[in-house]
Formats: C-alpha cells, sequence, structure tokens
C-alpha cells in the first residue's frame, strides 16, 4: 500500500482544453500532477481529474486538506471581454487590484503612459464590517 500524506493539497485550473490537477503533500516534497479534457459547462473534468489522481497515487481522499481553484477560461474571458456581465467584489482596500495589474509595463519607471483600456467599470461600494473567523 502506498503510504498517504496526512494532509495533502489539491490544486485545479480548468482551461478550455485541458483541466490540470495537482497533488502536493503535506511537506511540499510529493508532486503528482495530470491533466484531463476540459469538459465545457461541467465540473466533470475536475472531478476526473482528482479521481485519475486518487487512483494513481493511492492517497486517501479523506486527507485532502486544501483546494484551489483556478480557471484559465475565467481570466481569458475577462481580458477578452467576452462571456456574462459579471460583478468583481472585494473587500476594503483592494478596490484597484485590477487597476495595478501586474506592472508589466514598456517604460517602469515613465509616469505618463497610456494604458490599455480597463475591462471593468468601477463604481463606489457600501462598506461592510468584518469578523475574523479565529
Amino acid at each position: 500500500m502506498v503510504h498517504s500524506p496526512t494532509r495533502w493539497r489539491i490544486g485545479v485550473d480548468v482551461g478550455g482544453t485541458y483541466t490540470d490537477v495537482i497533488f502536493v503533500d503535506d511537506k511540499g516534497r510529493k508532486i503528482r500532477f495530470d491533466k484531463v479534457p476540459s469538459t465545457p459547462g461541467s465540473a466533470r473534468s475536475v472531478a476526473d481529474g482528482i479521481g485519475k489522481l486518487i487512483e494513481t497515487t493511492g492517497w486517501a481522499a479523506a486527507s485532502a486538506g486544501i483546494f484551489v481553484h483556478g480557471s484559465t477560461v475565467a481570466t481569458n474571458a475577462y481580458l477578452t471581454r467576452s462571456g456574462a456581465r459579471v460583478a468583481f467584489v472585494v473587500t476594503d482596500g483592494f478596490r484597484d487590484v485590477l487597476e495595478i495589474r501586474d506592472q508589466l509595463r514598456p517604460h517602469l519607471y515613465k509616469l505618463a503612459q497610456t494604458k490599455s483600456q480597463n475591462a471593468m467599470t468601477t463604481r463606489p461600494g457600501s462598506r461592510q464590517s468584518e469578523t475574523p473567523l479565529h
């Protein structure tokens, strides 16, 4: 029988063609990954990819501690301004996260640069108080 880590992490990225799945053990040493065909409009590929790696590794599903999900499909829809209209909701202090972007620009220290059009229209929001969960 294969040793199952005490706690391990699952990472998934759903793309237009393939869904990538990665397992990382509790010490960050053993990494297993695979890809399965994506299933548009369904979470089937996520379940298939996780099931395939559980079968391959022999790791106990009940020992998974963290699940992280990303979507290249959603990122591409945002960047190309296609898809449905959505709301981007952030906590106070992060309203400008998309405006700041990743700081990649032709002239890093040139203050007067033309920026590409932001795909998001900002609207003032309401302030919410937050209660820590711990």
